[in-house]
């Protein structure tokens, strides 16, 4: 299509590539949890692989991130998060 062209045409990349890549490296650790409210709290272990300028060029950390958990309809979703 000609607007695919024109944007492949007019593209120009950022001038700093940034990148972070998030890996689970353990099961959760559940902190609290209460069926009858329906919320809990997991604690979850991951290393975060982050780049800057080219993807060869990164670092590793390991960081934790606290998710808070509600309970909808029989599902388990995401009701927040914070790093650790």
């Amino acid at each position: 299509s000609s607007l695919l062209s024109q944007y492949r045409a007019s593209y120009q990349p950022a001038a700093d590539y940034e990148g972070v890549t998030t890996t689970v490296i353990s099961a959760p650790e559940v902190e609290s949890l209460d069926e009858t409210s329906g919320r809990a709290v997991v604690l979850v272990k991951t290393q975060r692989k982050e780049s800057t300028g080219t993807q060869a060029n990164y670092t590793i950390k390991y960081q934790s991130i606290r998710i808070s958990l509600v309970k909808e309809n029989g599902n388990w979703k995401v009701d927040g998060s914070s790093w650790q």
